[in-house]
């Protein structure tokens, strides 16, 4: 297990901006990675489970809000299936956390991520396909300092003339395209 407090700034875009971030980023790396989204059976706790595979890797991710940004939780882990909740170490986190509840799979979202490595962060230009659904987002993952990689951030979206609003997360926007394509 590892984690990672997670501190980022985002913005949405749309397709000609994102072409256009592109752009002024030509030489970004590129990477593609599949988030398998899982619902904890207590809605109201706000709780986002994924399993990411990148590089023949899975990563399966617990995001619980903080006062500042997201504590990330991470357990590698070797498969997509419901069974990897009840491994030892991982059921041990969930009883910790009184999340005694259960998890069903609810789908999965891919993204083809652009990213520079720069001074307070990575910036990552994000085209992400699920349930029938594209998007673009611009982030800036701080990796150190984060008021000054929140300016690093404004001087980023200037390039395009963008004001800096908080668009909702990938699990977020993923629930409310599968609640308007079905029930839960």
């Amino acid at each position: 297990m590892s984690t990672h407090l997670e501190i980022e700034y985002k913005a949405s875009l749309d397709y000609p901006t994102y072409l256009s971030y592109l752009n002024h980023f030509p030489s970004a790396q590129v990477s593609t990675h599949q988030n398998h989204y899982f619902l904890y059976s207590n809605a109201s706790l706000r709780l986002a489970a994924r399993i990411r595979e990148e590089e023949q890797q899975m990563t399966l991710t617990f995001k619980v809000e903080q006062p500042v940004g997201r504590l990330e939780v991470n357990f590698s882990v070797d498969s997509t299936d419901l069974s990897i909740f009840n491994r030892e170490d991982i059921k041990t986190f969930l009883n910790q956390h009184q999340l005694n509840g259960t998890f069903k799979p609810i789908g999965t979202l891919t993204t083809q991520r652009h990213t520079v490595h720069e001074m307070y962060g990575d910036l990552c230009l994000d085209v992400s396909h699920y349930l029938g659904k594209t998007d673009y987002e611009l982030e800036y993952e701080v990796t150190q300092d984060a008021p000054l990689a929140y300016q690093r951030f404004l001087e980023i979206l200037q390039l395009e003339h963008l004001e800096p609003l908080e668009p909702p997360t990938k699990f977020a926007r993923f629930l409310e395209q599968k609640r308007l394509t079905e029930t839960l």
